[in-house]
């Protein structure tokens, strides 16, 4: 149940990240004062962005070949984005189902409580299994899409000319991969449902006056955030490897610790830029359309007065700015996908891309050249 090649997984939001908004419990705990983010000026953030440009700038080529690899297989195979708008009408549908499911359920539970109108045990157990399952599902569909783009960027790397790779990518992410993808969807959904519950408990703390309590699990909460954060980072490029090879899940688990072992940091950095490249793509394309949605409300909305022109104009931009926005990230889902499928192809398979695409292969070679010479040298 591989492509010619393999098999794909991804989602939104594979790299870790630390928000520190889910740790203000324990900081406001602490013995110092939190930073005051006025002290956070135009200049520190200059500042902070030429440090991080200073130590990234001999690894952008590295980071653009990938990018060049995935959006030119992602715009060979243009299905591929039909297939995330897809996956994002499927989420909503299941949100919506899911939603119909929790009140009903939730309305006959309180409806058999007993007369001192206290919570059961059964609603608690009802309410944990609810929250599982709805980011079970959530989770399901994401990495369903991760998994349709690897499988599609490997056939495309693996054969020059792919007849459909996108339909067949599609029929082994829910069949023959369908097992693996729900098993990484569980596992993220059991730590995102104790998060969700340490929060509520850290909520109900903070309400009765339980400051040592709220501190203590405000800390755990945040310490479950990271857990998930990496788990889901490593599911990523897990999947990839269940996309590619048809390997199970724990299988590829196992290979993909091996390979953050060897180069773990590369595609750490290699994932941060090509994310601000993207983010930043996304916030012109945003504005493109916004300022486009607001001069289009301005100067052909006839019969209105300038104050009402303004205010409409001001909305659609804003509006516009908004579409652009999640309409770019979409995409952008689909090239980082991508962009984790040809760094775990290239480890494994180069002579693929060298016999299929052998210009882009040619910009690889140099780009890994320069981080790991041995291996390039060991692939021939």
């Amino acid at each position: 149940g591989s492509c010619e090649f393999g098999e794909a997984t991804a989602l939104p939001s594979l790299r870790p990240r630390v928000e520190v908004s889910h740790c203000h419990v324990a900081t406001r705990c602490a013995a110092s004062p939190p930073l005051s983010a006025s002290r956070l000026t135009p200049r520190s953030f200059a500042v902070l962005g030429i440090c991080f440009w200073c130590s990234v700038r001999n690894r952008i080529a590295f980071a653009g070949a990938h990018l060049e690899i995935a959006g030119t297989a992602v715009r060979k195979h243009s299905l591929t984005i039909c297939w995330a708008y897809a996956s994002l009408l499927m989420g909503a549908i299941y949100c919506i189902v899911w939603a119909i499911a929790f009140v009903g359920v939730s309305s006959k539970l309180v409806e058999q409580r007993t007369v001192r109108d206290e919570a059961s045990a059964l609603e608690a157990v009802a309410y944990v299994l609810e929250l599982l399952a709805f980011f079970w599902g959530v989770n399901f569909v994401r990495f369903s899409l991760h998994v349709v783009v690897s499988g599609t960027v490997g056939t495309w790397w693996a054969v020059a000319e792919p007849k459909d790779p996108t339909v067949g990518s599609i029929r082994r992410a829910f069949t023959t991969s369908c097992g693996s993808v729900a098993f990484a969807a569980l596992l993220i959904a059991i730590i995102q449902t104790i998060r969700q519950m340490l929060r509520e408990a850290q909520r109900y703390a903070m309400r009765n006056g339980g400051a040592v309590a709220a501190c203590c699990l405000g800390f755990l909460h945040c310490l479950i955030r990271l857990i998930e954060d990496a788990a889901r980072y490593i599911s990523g490029y897990a999947l990839v490897r269940v996309a590619l090879f048809g390997e199970d899940f724990i299988t590829a688990g196992r290979a993909t610790f091996t390979m953050f072992r060897e180069r773990g940091w590369t595609a750490v950095i290699n994932d941060v830029i090509i994310s601000r490249t993207l983010t930043l793509a996304m916030l012109l394309f945003g504005a493109l359309t916004g300022v486009v949605g607001a001069g289009a409300a301005y100067f052909f909305i006839p019969g209105v007065g300038q104050d009402v022109k303004g205010a409409v104009a001001l909305l659609a931009g804003l509006g516009g700015f908004i579409l652009g926005m999640a309409c770019c990230s979409i995409v952008s889902m689909v090239i980082e996908s991508g962009v984790i499928t040809a760094f775990v192809a290239f480890g494994e398979q180069p002579e693929g891309l060298r016999v299929n695409h052998p210009v882009l292969f040619q910009k690889m070679l140099e780009a890994w050249a320069e981080f790991y010479p041995d291996a390039v040298v060991a692939a021939g």
